[in-house]
């Protein structure tokens, strides 16, 4: 098992013999981004400015992660078919009360 922290303190990333290398809040709040290699990923590490992950599988396989909040949150707003709910909204994607019903409202008519 690999384990490193941000720059920040504020993420941690593993790597496992299961083949995920996951991002965790250092707080324990959410769930782990799961970054998914071919086989185990032996090392794990951030760039200088926490928005990159960077991890090494055991067959020579290294891959960098973009996984700044700001874009993995436009991503998955502008890309996803998932009707979020309001709490959803709220607690993982930093959406305020009003805009997260309205979003979801929306969604649910299919507009």
């Amino acid at each position: 098992m690999a384990v490193a922290f941000s720059p920040s303190g504020e993420q941690i990333v593993s790597g496992s013999k299961d083949t995920n290398a996951r991002v965790w809040r250092s707080d324990g709040r959410g769930e782990p981004l799961v970054l998914t290699h071919p086989t185990y990923v032996s090392s794990v590490g951030f760039d200088r400015g926490g928005g990159l992950v960077v991890s090494a599988a055991q067959l020579q396989d290294a891959r960098m992660w973009r996984i700044r909040y700001e874009d993995l949150r436009a991503r998955i707003l502008n890309t996803s078919k998932v009707c979020f709910t309001p709490d959803v909204r709220m607690t993982v994607l930093g959406s305020n009360a009003k805009e997260a019903d309205k979003r979801h409202k929306a969604c649910a008519q299919g507009s």
